[in-house]
């Protein structure tokens, strides 16, 4: 080789496009040039290399040795960028779709199911979101916010998941061994009590659920306060501390598995729902989209899935009330 300077990477390209198809005309249209630049690219690829690729017959052309040397080596290189480049892309789209939630609906309703997700879309990545009080305007770049929303609210364009309603729950050996079979056996237990804010209102508390059964306040000398941690509440029914009035959707796992069993059919309504927000785009990428339909079949399964988990304990009569919130 007379110059030692690699040649134009645009030469090579129309050079190795031109030789793998046959045709000057074929090659013009994979790189969307006149077949005239293609030529002069060629041309200007055998000036710098100072040998002669093709040898022209008629009006048509073959390879030279020199030329079909070039061509197994450019054909080999080319793959390789290709390769390089998809997997690039790939990687680039693997990164793409974060959720959004609150952190007690990630710890206790999406962490425990996105692998269920990922076993039949492993070439997605997650990235979960997540703290305490979430407002979407406060996070970049995500693809799917997944909050709760008043049930007359209308700010976010989303598809509503469902409603957030409260209700008793206990261990299966917590609730046995306390025999607790009507509301009134709930009032020698310890309880479990959270404090949790819902936009400009609080969520039901165990003194709302006595109110509603016309019961005294309980004694609070055995009760265990979780503040906002309604995650660590939930984990610690399930761990036989006490009871706990926590949200139906995020111990619907714990319910699953045995783990919770709900008592009574009362329940105290927040006039919450939960919602899904994608971003505006998302239907120009169809992992997004897939992710999305995903949710909100699981999540339409996990709520009808609680009250066939735990149909034997539902004791009292069927009612739902109100928290008033």
């Amino acid at each position: 080789m007379g110059n030692s300077r690699l040649p134009s990477l645009l030469a090579l390209r129309a050079y190795e496009a031109v030789a793998r198809n046959g045709s000057m005309k074929l090659a013009s249209k994979e790189l969307h040039v006149t077949p005239g630049a293609i030529s002069q690219l060629v041309r200007k690829l055998e000036d710098q290399l100072e040998v002669k690729l093709l040898k022209r017959v008629n009006r048509g052309f073959t390879l030279t040795k020199e030329g079909r040397k070039l061509k197994n080596g450019l054909n080999e290189g080319f793959t390789k960028i290709y390769t390089a480049v998809d997997a690039t892309q790939l990687n680039m789209d693997r990164n793409k779709i974060n959720i959004a939630c609150d952190r007690s609906f990630a710890a206790k309703w999406l962490v425990p199911r996105i692998n269920n997700f990922l076993e039949i879309q492993p070439e997605i990545d997650i990235k979960i979101l997540s703290s305490r009080n979430l407002i979407e305007s406060d996070i970049q770049d995500i693809d799917l916010f997944i909050n709760l929303r008043k049930v007359d609210d209308t700010i976010l364009d989303g598809n509503w998941l469902g409603e957030e309603n409260m209700t008793v729950l206990g261990s299966p050996e917590f609730i046995n061994k306390h025999e607790i079979e009507s509301p009134s056996d709930v009032l020698g237990v310890p309880l479990l009590c959270t404090d949790i804010n819902l936009s400009d209102n609080k969520a039901p508390t165990w003194e709302d659920w006595f109110h509603k059964q016309k019961l005294p306040s309980p004694d609070v000398n055995r009760n265990i306060y979780f503040g906002e941690y309604v995650e660590q509440a939930i984990d610690a029914a399930a761990a036989g501390a006490g009871l706990v009035l926590a949200s139906q959707v995020l111990a619907s796992m714990d319910i699953v598995n045995g783990k919770l069993k709900r008592l009574f059919k009362h329940q105290l309504k927040t006039n919450f729902r939960y919602q899904i927000s994608p971003r505006k785009d998302y239907n120009k990428n169809r992992k997004v989209a897939r992710l999305r339909e995903w949710l909100e079949m699981e999540f339409e399964q996990s709520v009808s899935s609680n009250f066939i988990a735990d149909a034997s304990y539902d004791n009292s009569p069927d009612a739902q009330v109100s928290s008033g919130a």
